[in-house]
């Protein structure tokens, strides 16, 4: 039987092996912990208010390089706050292809682990 670590995010039904898909190995668990940190806002989280990068709450302002730096400034610090496990090597930001959302481009390592970077993108909506 294959070892569980963890609920993916986003959280989805696993009829063979529980109630929810899980993930399998450590990296796979860093970034769906990452993803969660990056779609939640400050103030979602119960018992922990200050946890989340507030990336929704950017959607309606200009994208200008004054927000990207925001933007990465937030992730970075709420990374090294909450998932101080994870390396990040590199945030890239720019606006979704329909001009309606974020999307963030993250690349990222385990510390410790001296393993390869990985690469998570997602769109804020």
């Amino acid at each position: 039987m294959t070892q569980r670590f963890g609920i993916k995010y986003p959280v989805q039904k696993d009829s063979r092996q529980g109630f929810f898909q899980a993930s399998e190995d450590l990296k796979s668990v860093a970034k769906s912990n990452l993803l969660s940190l990056l779609h939640t806002d400050k103030g979602e989280r119960l018992m922990h208010p200050d946890m989340g990068c507030d990336l929704r709450k950017m959607l309606f302002d200009p994208f200008t390089p004054t927000l990207k730096t925001r933007i990465k400034e937030n992730i970075i610090g709420q990374v090294n706050k909450w998932l101080d496990y994870i390396s990040i090597d590199e945030i890239v930001s720019t606006e979704s292809s329909d001009g309606h959302g974020i999307k963030v481009r993250i690349k990222f390592s385990l510390k410790n682990l001296g393993d390869e970077s990985d690469i998570l993108e997602t769109i804020i909506e």
